[in-house]
């Protein structure tokens, strides 16, 4: 249904355009092959349909995945390109020079942020440019149930560049997970009580 919907949302725009004499080029790179996202904000003017069919996306999107444009979730953080990771603490000062570059990064971010035996743990390799031969990725470690009576878990995340031969930790952010009534039940920076 929500398919259907774009799909026609997106006709309507496209003849729309036509019958009020806008540039097709913006529309042009439409085609059979669907949309894409990065021709969408390269050919974005302010058109009333354009607007529309964004927040159309954005419903769905937070529908189907709410944590996905988060103030701290990977896209946001990719597109700010910011010093430090949003809403996680600043621990690049905290890892020595020489444990900033290696060869394996997921070796790397293990060596920084150790898991803890017994707890549940995930790690993620995102590739934020080429997703075949990436020059730049972000690691994330997260682990949870926690026997501890105030941290219930953690999330470490890393942006790591690929610089004659060795990837290179650019930014490294750390949060927590509390245990009921100890602070934040979502991950947040800072400490737990």
């Amino acid at each position: 249904m929500a398919d259907k919907r774009l799909s026609l949302l997106m006709g309507a725009a496209l003849t729309g355009a036509l019958l009020a004499g806008s540039q097709f080029s913006s529309f042009a790179q439409v085609g059979q092959r669907g949309l894409s996202l990065l021709d969408m904000a390269k050919f974005y003017s302010g058109l009333p349909q354009q607007d529309a069919a964004l927040l159309t996306l954005q419903r769905q999107m937070n529908d189907s995945s709410p944590d996905l444009l988060r103030a701290d979730s990977i896209v946001s953080n990719v597109w700010r390109n910011s010093a430090t990771l949003a809403g996680h603490e600043d621990i690049l000062g905290q890892i020595s020079p020489e444990n900033r570059a290696g060869g394996d990064p997921v070796e790397m971010a293990l060596a920084i942020a150790p898991l803890r035996s017994g707890s549940p743990a995930s790690v993620e390799v995102l590739p934020l440019d080429n997703a075949e031969s990436p020059n730049r990725i972000m690691v994330t470690l997260d682990q949870g149930g926690f026997l501890d009576d105030s941290v219930a878990g953690s999330r470490h995340r890393f942006d790591m560049v690929l610089q004659n031969g060795q990837w290179t930790i650019q930014r490294a952010g750390r949060q927590f997970r509390c245990q009921l009534g100890r602070g934040p039940q979502d991950f947040a920076a800072g400490q737990c009580r």
